[in-house]
C-alpha cells in the first residue's frame, strides 16, 4: 500500500495537467457569469419592488391629500360663515358644524 502523500501527488498531477487549463477557465467564466447574472436579477427585482411600493404609496398619499384639502376647505368656509354671521344662533351653528 502506498502512503497518502503519493496518492495526493498523483491526484494533483492529474488535476493540474496542462490539458485541464481550458476546462478550469471555462468553469471559472461560468461561475463568474452566474454570480453576475444573479446580482443583476437581484437589482431588477429590487427596482420592481420599489416601483410597486411607490405606486401603492402614491395612491394613499393622494387620498390623504384630498381628505386634508377637503377638510381645510370646509374649515375655511365655516370661518367665512362665522365672520359674516357673528350673531348666529346655537341652532344655526350646530347646523353648519354638522
Amino acid at each position: 500500500m502506498r502512503p497518502l502523500r503519493f496518492w495526493l501527488s498523483d491526484l494533483s498531477a492529474a488535476v493540474f495537467k496542462a490539458t485541464n487549463i481550458p476546462a478550469v477557465i471555462a468553469v471559472a467564466v461560468i461561475v463568474i457569469f452566474g454570480v453576475f447574472a444573479e446580482h443583476q436579477n437581484n437589482l431588477v427585482y429590487r427596482q420592481n419592488l420599489r416601483a410597486n411600493v411607490l405606486a401603492d404609496v402614491s395612491v394613499i398619499r393622494a387620498k390623504l391629500e384630498g381628505n386634508v384639502s377637503s377638510n381645510l376647505q370646509l374649515v375655511q368656509g365655516f370661518i367665512a360663515t362665522l365672520s359674516t354671521e357673528p350673531e348666529m344662533t346655537q341652532e344655526r351653528f350646530n347646523q353648519l358644524a354638522g
